[in-house]
Parts: C-alpha cells; sequence; structure tokens
C-alpha cells in the first residue's frame, strides 16, 4: 500500500489526504524440482500464498517443505532437493559371504564381499538391489539368506549369523 491508510474527514468536509494505492504483489512461479513436485495450496502466488513440496516415490525431501510469499514479493526460504533414497553397505556377519546385485553403479554384475575384503563404506545401493548371504565352508546359515534395499533406504530383514556346523 503507497499513501496514508488511515484517512480523516476535516471540518471543511475534505479528507486529510488522498486515498492510499494497493500495490499488487505477486512471487511468480516457483521452478520445479528434479524428481518432485509442488503444489501451491491456494492456487495462487501472490502475498501469503503457500506452496507445499512432494518428492516422487524413491526420493526425499532434503530442506522445506513448505515456501510462503512474503511482502518483499519473494518466496521464503529455498527451495528443497529430492535426494534418491539408498541403503548404506550391507553388514557382513563373521564367517559369511555377500554378494549383492542390481546396483546401478555395478550394472550387470554382481559385487561380492568376503570376511577378508576391504569393507568400502561409501558404497550405496539403489532401491530394489538384492543382497544374498551365504557361509563359508564348514558353517550353516541361521536366518534369512536374502535381503532387499527398501524404500525406506534400509535393508529388510535381520542379518543371518553362520555357525559351525
Amino acid at each position: 500500500m503507497h499513501g496514508n491508510p488511515v484517512l480523516e474527514c476535516l471540518d471543511s468536509g475534505e479528507w486529510s489526504s488522498d486515498a492510499p494505492d494497493c500495490e499488487y504483489i505477486d512471487c511468480g512461479q516457483i521452478l520445479p524440482i528434479p524428481y518432485g513436485s509442488h503444489k501451491y495450496v491456494t492456487n495462487t502466488t501472490y502475498v501469503g500464498s503457500e506452496v507445499v513440496f512432494s518428492c516422487s516415490q524413491s526420493h526425499k525431501l532434503s530442506g522445506v517443505v513448505k515456501r510462503h510469499c512474503l511482502e518483499s514479493a519473494v518466496w521464503s526460504d529455498v527451495s528443497p532437493k529430492c535426494e534418491e533414497i539408498r541403503c548404506t553397505e550391507p553388514r557382513l556377519a563373521t564367517h559369511s559371504l555377500l554378494s549383492v546385485t542390481g546396483n546401478d553403479r555395478m550394472y550387470g554384475r554382481t559385487l561380492i564381499r568376503t570376511a577378508d575384503s576391504t569393507q568400502n563404506t561409501a558404497q550405496t545401493y539403489k532401491i530394489g538391489a538384492l543382497a544374498k548371504y551365504r557361509c563359508e565352508r564348514g558353517y550353516k546359515m541361521v536366518g534369512e539368506a536374502l535381503a532387499t534395499c527398501t524404500d525406506s533406504g534400509q535393508w529388510s530383514g535381520i542379518i543371518p549369523d553362520c555357525v559351525c556346523e
């Protein structure tokens, strides 16, 4: 608003000043975020409007969930990012071997780990990757042999044990 928001009727019958002018303030459209979407809560982009963000199924939101159109004609905060949900390197039980398939960085291959191989804790796996446990010769498995990278970023099931036969 430009001008005095309060007018007074003077003894002369005139107003104390001209009526104020109202300015329409619009923050404009927000750029889309990769692997995500946004929705204008009231289908508007003017002062007081809200926009909420969400990510596709295989991604999680990192940052604010919503932004507001401010009187300065800019959106509050910065848009969030949608980060891919991934599982960390599965743990390896004593006397076991682990093979993991379905990882995008090792497409068409199976990654095999043993207790003697160096663990690469920086390795991550896509949702749906399959971990298969086997026991060394002379040991038998107690528990499930298969685990899947779930959309929560965790491996399904419990790591099996390898016990002496």
